[in-house]
């Protein structure tokens, strides 16, 4: 049972330095970026798109939260070659999610760049949606985290569009 509780306490460690990973990387790249408004004001997007708070909360709550679903995942033990390669699988498009969502965000609020911008965020759903597929069975928790991250940035992927086609 003493074993039990000390691998308890690995999962909360790694998650909580994810989770503080995750977070200071979204708040480095929104702060790198500039004030999201006035691109969204010149575009006259800012009646299209949800409350910027609520986007911006949602934002850092869902990189803090894959952060820790990756470190979460990290201390889960192998268990076996496809649980192993389910599991770096998952963790490779983690990471290619991050970048690309991130590149996103430096594309379309930082250089105003509206194509390149939504391609970028379409190859990061693509790659949250292989990682949610990679970890379904193994890893379930993060799987299901990483999830709900894919589909907030399906709907800023909606978003935008309504921005592109509404210019």
């Amino acid at each position: 049972m003493k074993m039990t509780n000390s691998f308890g306490k690995i999962h909360k460690t790694y998650a909580l330095i994810g989770g503080g990973a995750g977070l200071l990387m979204a708040v480095s790249v929104t702060a790198t970026a500039g004030n999201p408004l006035p691109i969204l004001r010149l575009l006259g997007a800012d009646a299209l798109l949800p409350p910027l708070w609520l986007t911006g909360l949602f934002w850092l709550a869902g990189y803090t939260l894959l952060g820790a679903a990756a470190g979460y995942a990290l201390a889960c033990p192998a268990g076996g070659h496809s649980r192993e390669a389910a599991l770096w699988r998952g963790l490779t498009f983690l990471v290619v999610e991050v970048t690309f969502s991130f590149a996103w965000y430096r594309l379309f609020f930082g250089s105003f760049l509206l194509l390149p911008a939504w391609l970028y965020l379409a190859v990061g759903v693509a790659a949250g949606v292989v990682c949610f597929l990679s970890w379904l069975r193994t890893h379930p928790l993060p799987a299901w985290v990483c999830g709900g991250v894919t589909v907030w940035l399906i709907c800023l992927l909606l978003c935008h569009v309504a921005v592109i086609l509404h210019n």
